[in-house]
């Protein structure tokens, strides 16, 4: 019995080339159906990523003066598109669409890359002051959410486990899944934007499992599971429309950078500005006004490794004096908020943000 469904597997796997054609065509439809050219943020690490290539233009390096947890790779081909081909926000997101991963250490100092990176996800926490990675465990209804992959899954792994682990094509995602479940399972700090490590294996599992599904009700003429599987069929589909319909127009909703007025501010105070400093990093590089280095990157796991503090971040600021401060218009509670009323002028505000110049380059500008 394991022997055919061994058999089986491999003859489902040999045909993969339709099933890749159609996955990259629908792909590259999505893509083009996206504001790609003029949406201001897209992705919530466009943030720090872009922010982190504007300094990298401006002649800063990565680690020694911008804090980086990443490999630099990423960062180095961002920067390169941006030099040489398009200073627009276009060539950056179709890197991301088209990006393999790959973790091929460069001639950046080693030892500062491997402490930072081995502080931000392995290490223990040193500071508390935003909570702790405790906080931010594996979500495990994330498989529930996404029940249209999960539960072919589950009948993937059901045909795969009795398939035989001789069969190399079916360990491999077995052993995969599981993987990623114990890693990401015990990991913490876990963010959503991990899910995709599990995804891979699941929808390996998941196209197997309806795939062999599939067999099998042609095989016993099963009139009942077929109309199960044409069930699943139905919803799945109606259910992923849907996500697939409410991510993009969430998208669609985001500011354009043709109608962003805050951006047309910030342009006016720029040949006065030195550096931006803002809670929305993704604004320095549509200005092409760096952040301050030392302040390019305030994540979470940062403040956690004790590599920076909220009190270093107000001495920074009191160093530097950034022309101008970019932020959120909400009601928290700044750090700063002296030096903002000591030194510097709200020059524009709307609904969703607040533009503060410093008194200097205000006169210059002759607001």
């Amino acid at each position: 019995m394991g022997g055919t469904f061994a058999r089986k597997i491999n003859r489902v796997a040999l045909k993969p080339a339709a099933l890749l054609g159609l996955l990259m065509v629908g792909f590259i439809v999505l893509q083009c159906s996206l504001p790609l050219r003029t949406a201001v943020k897209i992705g919530a690490d466009e943030d720090f990523e872009l922010s982190k290539a504007t300094l990298c233009l401006k002649g800063y390096q990565l680690y020694t003066q911008i804090w980086c947890d990443q490999p630099p790779l990423y960062v180095t081909l961002l920067t390169s598109i941006l030099r040489h081909i398009s200073p627009g926000i276009l060539g950056p997101r179709l890197l991301t669409s088209g990006f393999v991963v790959l973790n091929w250490l460069t001639g950046n100092p080693l030892l500062l890359q491997f402490q930072q990176a081995w502080g931000a996800h392995v290490a223990s926490a040193r500071s508390l002051e935003y909570g702790s990675p405790e906080q931010h465990a594996f979500d495990w209804t994330v498989l529930l959410k996404n029940w249209d992959t999960s539960a072919p899954a589950l009948v993937g792994v059901f045909f795969l486990a009795r398939s035989g682990w001789p069969v190399k094509s079916t360990a491999l995602p077995l052993v995969w899944l599981a993987l990623t479940l114990v890693v990401f399972g015990t990991h913490k700090p876990w963010w959503s934007c991990y899910y995709v490590h599990n995804a891979l294996p699941l929808c390996w599992c998941a196209g197997v499992g309806i795939a062999m599904t599939w067999h099998y009700v042609r095989a016993r003429r099963s009139y009942v599971l077929g109309a199960l599987l044409a069930l699943y069929a139905v919803c799945a589909s109606a259910w992923m429309g849907a996500r697939l319909y409410l991510q993009e127009a969430g998208i669609r909703q985001n500011p354009k950078l043709y109608t962003c007025l805050a951006l047309k501010e910030i342009e006016r105070f720029k040949p006065f500005t030195t550096f931006i400093f803002t809670d929305q990093p993704i604004y320095s590089f549509h200005s092409g006004i760096p952040l301050p280095p030392r302040l390019a990157v305030l994540s979470l796991k940062r403040f956690w490794t004790g590599d920076i503090s909220t009190a270093q971040v107000v001495a920074e600021l009191e160093s530097i004096k950034p022309g101008l401060i970019f932020l959120a218009n909400d009601t928290r509670e700044l750090a700063y908020q002296g030096l903002l009323n000591r030194e510097y002028q709200l020059v524009y505000q709307d609904s969703a943000n607040r533009l503060y110049a410093h008194r200097s380059i205000v006169r210059k500008a002759k607001y």
